[in-house]
């Protein structure tokens, strides 16, 4: 047998004097307790983890990743072995990533290996430690370009990094862009899309023997609803992007953004949607304003 919960205070009872449980039919548990009453959904998909103990900071990215699962928060990374169970003791024991300590922004697998965009600079996870690559501020997320080269966005714009025997390291950041780059995708020609939510979309290409890259700028002009609140997903191989309304795939043809006709079925023409993630059975999970669900694919 084995214990999935362990309810006390800690895990948001209202305090550990439990007099009484009744399970009805619809299931879910209800306790009377010393001072007051509690209900219980037993069957939620959904718990809280606070890998940083009692600092219980705010999340910022997860992944599972040689044998551990990571989580960035605003005061670290930190980590503990992945397994299909834990005993509730288990559940709750993290251990920090040494020298990862600060603001993580994300962790991207690259070439076989863990990167982690941080605010003091980029790392590589190895294991239960983080190795600096180097002191640029504040870096948001790392696209692979080529086997050997991830390029990164920062504060002040992008940058590329090399994959040598030794790991990967700094190479140069890339003179031709200075908005701060914190949304990026690649497509299949090789083009990196930075979404920037108070400036517009750029379309970016990388000349790495020059280092240096050429921008193309879209806002309104070319289809957008506006240059503010704009965002963009990568599903599969495609980039679709959002604005301060819709859905939108750009047409390459037209050198302009489209209104995505299946998503504008689903969600209408005015939606402001927030997120989209696409699983590894195809389905795609979503947020909106109003509400977070799922589009399952049907076989």
């Amino acid at each position: 047998r084995r214990i999935y919960h362990h309810l006390n205070k800690t895990s948001g009872l209202q305090n550990n004097t439990i007099l009484s449980l009744f399970a009805p039919k619809q299931g879910g548990l209800w306790l009377g307790l010393d001072n007051g009453i509690d209900f219980v959904d037993v069957h939620s998909p959904f718990t809280t983890i606070f890998p940083d103990g009692e600092l219980q900071g705010t999340g910022y990215s997860a992944q599972v990743f040689g044998g551990h699962i990571y989580f960035g928060t605003n005061t670290g990374l930190y980590g503990t072995r992945w397994a299909n169970y834990y005993t509730p003791r288990e559940r709750r024991h993290f251990q920090k990533v040494q020298h990862s300590e600060g603001q993580v922004w994300s962790l991207n697998e690259v070439g076989g290996s863990l990167l982690m965009g941080h605010h003091e600079g980029a790392f590589e996870v190895l294991g239960m430690t983080a190795k600096k690559l180097t002191n640029l501020q504040g870096v948001w997320k790392f696209v692979p370009i080529s086997p050997a080269y991830a390029v990164a966005g920062h504060y002040n714009g992008l940058a590329f990094f090399k994959k040598t025997p030794a790991g990967w390291g700094f190479e140069a950041t890339l003179s031709g862009l200075t908005e701060s780059s914190r949304l990026l995708a690649k497509d299949d020609q090789g083009n990196i899309w930075m979404a920037h939510p108070y400036r517009g979309i750029f379309r970016v290409r990388v000349n790495l023997p020059e280092q240096q890259l050429s921008a193309d700028f879209f806002d309104q002009q070319q289809g957008l609803p506006s240059a503010l609140g704009n965002h963009l997903f990568q599903l599969g191989e495609n980039i679709v992007f959002t604005g301060e309304m819709g859905i939108f795939n750009f047409s390459r043809e037209q050198n302009r953004f489209l209104a995505d006709a299946n998503f504008e079925q689903i969600f209408g023409p005015n939606a402001h949607v927030r997120y989209l993630k696409q699983d590894q059975a195809g389905n795609i999970w979503y947020a909106t304003d109003r509400e977070t669900g799922l589009l399952m694919v049907e076989n």
